[in-house]
């Protein structure tokens, strides 16, 4: 028993020291092939985190906007990444609706092909899910007053439900 508390011990104290630099980059690698590149961030790593500021994020050649700060924390069997201040470039503002004040993103190890995620934003506050193994993305929003009626337009794709909005759609 002793030696099972003891591996448990070591591989979590190993996720907390492991390079979590060459993770950010394998994962900027992964995002290639989908043709979406994070330009002029500044990277600094610390024991549990890795904290990246001011990443620009570019798909296929446009600017979809800039990150003001991102926090990424990996346990190993839980890890989040904290998205703060998103805004949106003027090209994608038209599809996007405002700046997201803040996102976390979780992963658990216990079901590894699910993301969940909350946050908050010009529209209001969301949470939501995109499970990989099934391809479906699963979005609900409860706009504040002013987000109703800012993006209405936005809102009008989405099902309306008692306390809020629900959006589900699957992908390739």
């Amino acid at each position: 028993m002793r030696r099972w508390i003891l591996v448990i011990l070591l591989i979590i104290i190993g996720f907390l020291f492991i390079p979590k630099e060459n993770l950010y980059f394998s994962f900027e690698n992964a995002l290639k092939p989908y043709n979406i590149v994070i330009n002029n961030e500044i990277i600094s790593q610390h024991s549990e985190e890795l904290l990246i500021e001011n990443g620009q994020i570019v798909y296929e050649g446009i600017e979809l906007g800039i990150v003001k700060t991102a926090e990424i924390h990996i346990f190993g069997f839980y890890n989040t990444a904290s998205l703060n201040n998103f805004h949106p470039s003027d090209s994608f503002f038209p599809l996007f609706p405002g700046d997201i004040f803040n996102i976390t993103i979780r992963h658990f190890l216990w079901n590894p092909k699910k993301l969940t995620f909350t946050g908050t934003g010009d529209i209001g506050k969301f949470s939501g899910s995109i499970d990989c193994s099934m391809k479906l993305i699963q979005i609900d929003i409860l706009p504040t007053n002013q987000g109703r009626w800012l993006y209405r337009h936005w809102l009008k794709n989405m099902h309306e439900m008692k306390h809020g909005y629900h959006y589900e759609s699957s992908y390739e």
